[in-house]
């Protein structure tokens, strides 16, 4: 990459053929040593064992980046695959620094005064802020009902340390205000990150709702969508997974090197430096960050307007323009755009379940600020983790590898997805629905908080509804099924069930018998042999009284049977799911 050249390719320019040749440049030459770092990482992912040291029949190339940010490519011929990202900015290793913080300022300024896509307006406040506008006079506790203002939101991990919090006893105290020293060292750098973002106000969930309080906590859980979509900005600490660790730290350091760029200007360099690949594998959703783990944070990322992340590695800035890193990485999209369809709400419930909560009762109100808006946005009513013009399909998910845990305590009813404890599901397919929903019934936990915890929910519907008689029982595949026939048809099928618990061998005859399945929805368009097979999702409930719990799901394949039972009016029933 020295002196001027021209494109001999679509890729890019040419570089060195193999490990071999970068070596021998990297020791005289500081970018080809950054190049080096990142082409060696993939040879010893990809090729180590294979091919070692040697990209064998491949040639390296230097393209500019995709997304237009400073920096480029490397690339791999003949497929084109990227074996390292350069980035041209460089970044500080303190994320405390005065430097950090003022490309923090450039970010959030640059925000306001040119992306039209980004609100800039004032808001009503949450019930209560945090007034750290005055360094050197302390924090006070504010009763901010019916203010207008610009405030920040804290997104973190609790952790295990202890906290400092308001309660019932110690809310009069907080209002007469404290002292910096009191707070956690994640609290503390956040309030430090507003006061150089010129912000006055600053909410943190457990200073801003009286803990303890179970109806304070209750009415403000119910406002988490305006907390979250009206600040200004959103700080995330990503990376913490206490506390006491804060924001700031040193960030593991990186080779970089000056890159005189003649030309252009006798005194103008750029700094070079190796980009992980953890952005591009998970299109910046921070994976393996703490924070990424949390349930509670999925609603206050999407939520937000923008939001500056502090991750191990560096600190990003988020908007509706996309996100950009300190080392010039940049996305031209959110990490997920929340427009008005069925589809989001299904990737977002599965970006959800791949997360912890502490408390499992916490299932629905972690989400319950996401279905208060998707409940606008859909012109839908919220039942239980579904949607009242998407029911069937709703009732169709499946779980994913891993089984589902039950709950030991009541979280919802057993159709919801969120009623189950830890592991993924596919939600269900948009098919034709067979059977008909009639009517159903949420009661909430509180009457403050429709998204919130649940007392109870049924659902009443009416279709196919068939026995299943058993024939045998596998407990070791995975997953763990089982093999019925439907009346007295001669055909097996199968039956996948959703949660582990009730598998163990002395629970085998008890599951299997008094099961039902109720003939949810078929494929849709489907025309013959030439496209995907006919499928018919059955619903596998369980006779709990007069109502029907459910177990697990099967498919039928065979579109003249289903046909038949659907025709069949002695099949038809109205039951009601619990």
């Amino acid at each position: 990459m020295h002196g001027k050249n021209s494109f001999k390719q679509s890729k890019g320019f040419p570089y060195h053929e193999d490990v071999d040749k970068l070596d021998a440049s990297a020791s005289s030459c500081a970018l080809c040593a950054v190049v080096k770092r990142g082409v060696q990482s993939w040879v010893d992912i990809f090729w180590e064992g294979v091919f070692p040291n040697h990209l064998i029949g491949r040639k390296l190339s230097v393209a500019k980046r995709e997304s237009g940010a400073p920096g480029f490519l490397v690339l791999i011929d003949p497929i084109n695959q990227p074996v390292d990202v350069v980035a041209a900015i460089g970044f500080f290793i303190e994320a405390g620094s005065i430097q950090s913080l003022n490309r923090a300022i450039s970010w959030f300024k640059d925000c306001l005064e040119t992306h039209e896509s980004c609100p800039t307006n004032m808001t009503l406040l949450p019930t209560r802020v945090l007034d750290v506008s005055t360094p050197g006079d302390g924090i006070r506790l504010i009763d901010s009902v019916g203010m207008l203002g610009q405030y920040a939101c804290l997104s973190y991990c609790w952790g295990s340390s202890k906290q400092f919090t308001t309660t019932r006893d110690t809310i009069k105290m907080r209002m007469s205000g404290f002292s910096e020293s009191d707070l956690p060292r994640t609290i503390l750098d956040a309030v430090i990150i507003v006061r150089h973002l010129a912000i006055k106000y600053l909410w943190v969930d457990s200073l801003c709702i009286c803990q303890g309080d179970g109806e304070d906590w209750s009415r403000e859980s119910a406002r988490m969508t305006e907390i979250y979509s009206n600040a200004h900005i959103v700080i995330a600490n990503n990376h913490g997974r206490d506390s006491s660790i804060g924001c700031f730290g040193t960030r593991p350091p990186r080779p970089m090197a000056e890159v005189r760029l003649p030309g252009f200007a006798s005194n103008l360099v750029a700094m070079a430096s190796y980009v992980p690949e953890e952005f591009w594998n998970d299109l910046g959703g921070f994976r393996n960050e703490a924070l990424s783990q949390r349930g509670w944070a999925l609603q206050e990322r999407v939520l937000a307007k923008r939001l500056l992340h502090y991750n191990t590695r560096q600190m990003y800035f988020e908007c509706n323009q996309g996100i950009i890193g300190e080392d010039g990485c940049m996305r031209k999209e959110r990490y997920c755009r929340l427009d008005a369809s069925i589809e989001t709400w299904d990737v977002l419930v599965r970006f959800y379940r791949e997360r912890n909560l502490t408390n499992l009762t916490d299932k629905f109100p972690a989400i319950g600020g996401l279905a208060k808006l998707f409940e606008e946005k859909l012109k839908a009513q919220y039942v239980a983790g579904l949607w009242s013009t998407h029911l069937i399909s709703g009732l169709a998910w499946k779980p994913f590898i891993e089984l589902p845990s039950i709950c030991d305590v009541y979280i919802g009813p057993s159709w919801s997805w969120a009623s189950y404890g830890p592991g993924l599901v596919n939600m269900g397919e948009v098919w034709n629905d067979i059977t008909k929903v009639l009517e159903w019934n949420v009661e909430p936990k509180t009457q403050n908080n429709a998204y919130g915890e649940i007392s109870s929910a049924w659902l009443r519907i009416r279709g196919p509804i068939l026995n299943l008689i058993p024939v045998g029982f596998e407990l070791f595949t995975n997953p763990p099924h089982a093999t019925f026939r439907l009346h007295n048809d001669a055909e097996e099928q199968l039956v996948r069930f959703d949660s582990l618990p009730e598998l163990e061998s002395e629970n085998r005859e008890l599951l299997t018998s008094n099961l039902e399945v109720i003939l949810l929805q078929e494929q849709a368009n489907y025309v013959g042999q030439f496209h995907d097979p006919y499928t018919c999702f059955g619903l596998v409930v369980k006779k709990v009284g007069n109502e029907r719990k459910r177990v697990g799901y099967m498919h039928l394949f065979e579109r003249d049977q289903v046909a038949s039972l659907i025709e069949d009016e002695s099949n038809w029933k109205t039951v009601t799911l619990i």
